[in-house]
């Protein structure tokens, strides 16, 4: 997938949760994969309260044109920046 298919791509868990939307990417210079997914809620209220969730290649179950599909497990604590996964 290209970048620009990558930005604004639905996030859910294995569960069905939707976390939101990827909003940006970290991506290694040296090989030009990427190292992270930084999702923003989709829902206002959260927006404001909660930190950006960042998910590490790792946790990634999924990749479609149409959504992304992680672990459970990122979403064990909440209001924080989560990373629950080492590169």
């Amino acid at each position: 997938m290209r970048f620009k298919d990558l930005i604004n791509l639905p996030v859910f868990t294995q569960s069905g949760q939707k976390l939101g939307q990827i909003s940006e990417v970290e991506i290694d210079p040296m090989t030009g994969q990427i190292l992270k997914y930084f999702i923003k809620s989709n829902n206002l209220i959260k927006k404001f309260l909660e930190k950006e969730l960042i998910i590490n290649r790792s946790q990634v179950i999924s990749l479609s044109q149409e959504k992304m599909v992680v672990e459970d497990s990122v979403i064990k604590e909440k209001g924080r920046v989560l990373q629950t996964a080492q590169i």
